[in-house]
C-alpha cells in the first residue's frame, strides 16, 4: 500500500504541476466561462435581477466548465501519453494506468473546482444568485455529469492523435453547448432545435444540474437520457482500451 501511495503521489505531483504552472491552459477553463458570464448574463438585466433566472443561468455556466475541463482535460492528456508510448510503458509496470487516471481526474476536478469559485463568486456579487439548499442536490448532479463528459474526455484521447484531439475538442464543445442549451436557455430555443437539443449529452446534463438547483422534479427523459449516454460512453472506452 505503502509503495502504491508512492507511485500515486509521484503521478499527482508531475500531473498537477504541469498543469497549473501552464498558466494559459489553466485561463482557458476560467476564463472563457467568466466571459460568457459577462457577455451573455450580465447585459440581461431581467436575469440579473431574476433570482430563478439568474440561478438558472449560473448553472448551465457551471455545466460549461464541467464539459470543457473534462473534454480538453483528458482528451489530450491521454492522447498525449498514448502517442508518446508512455501509457504503454505504464502499462507493464505492476500498477499500470491506475495512478495515472487517479492524477488525471485529480487535476482536472481542481481547475473545476478552481473556475466553479470564481463563476458563483461573480454570481452572488452581480446578480441576485443566492445560495440555496438545492444547491446540494446540484452538486451531486455536477459530480455525475463530470463522470460522463470524463469518459467522453477519455474516449476522445484513446481514439484520436494529438494532432487533432484539441480540434475536434473544441468543435465538439462549442456544438454541444449552443445545441445543448448551455449557452441559450431551451425556453428560447424553435421548437425543433429544442427537440433536437433534448437527444444530446450536455442537455441530459444541463436539465440534470438545473432541475436540481432549482428544487425542481427531474423528467424521465432526463435520467433516461443521462444514463445511457454514460452508459454508451464507459462500454466504447472499454472497446477503444481493448484495441
Amino acid at each position: 500500500m505503502t509503495d502504491a501511495l508512492r507511485v500515486l503521489s509521484g503521478h499527482l505531483k508531475i500531473v498537477v504541476l504541469e498543469t497549473f504552472r501552464d498558466l494559459m491552459a489553466l485561463a482557458g477553463n476560467v476564463v472563457i466561462p467568466l466571459l460568457c458570464f459577462v457577455f451573455f448574463v450580465l447585459p440581461n438585466s431581467q436575469v440579473t435581477e431574476d433570482a430563478h433566472l439568474a440561478a438558472e443561468s449560473t448553472l448551465q455556466l457551471v455545466v460549461m466548465i464541467s464539459m470543457s475541463t473534462c473534454l480538453f482535460g483528458f482528451s489530450t492528456s491521454i492522447a498525449q501519453d498514448r502517442q508518446t508510448g508512455f501509457a504503454n510503458y505504464l502499462r507493464t509496470l505492476p500498477y499500470g494506468l491506475f495512478p495515472r487516471y487517479i492524477a488525471h481526474i485529480v487535476t482536472v476536478s481542481l481547475m473545476m473546482v478552481v473556475g466553479i469559485a470564481l463563476l458563483l463568486g461573480c454570481a452572488l456579487v452581480t446578480t441576485e444568485f443566492e445560495l440555496t439548499r438545492h444547491l446540494v442536490a446540484a452538486t451531486g448532479g455536477l459530480v455525475a455529469s463530470t463522470v460522463m463528459f470524463g469518459l467522453l474526455g477519455s474516449l476522445m484521447g484513446r481514439i484520436l492523435t494529438t494532432k487533432s484531439v484539441v480540434t475536434v475538442a473544441q468543435l465538439l464543445f462549442l456544438t454541444l453547448a449552443f445545441a445543448g442549451g448551455i449557452l441559450v436557455s431551451p425556453s428560447h430555443m424553435p421548437e425543433r432545435l429544442n427537440d433536437l437539443s433534448l437527444l444530446l449529452p450536455s442537455r441530459a446534463a444541463r436539465d440534470l444540474i438545473v432541475d436540481l438547483g432549482l428544487g425542481n422534479d427531474l423528467a424521465t427523459a432526463t435520467l433516461i437520457g443521462f444514463g445511457a449516454w454514460t452508459a454508451a460512453f464507459a462500454v466504447a472506452n472499454l472497446v477503444a482500451g481493448r484495441r
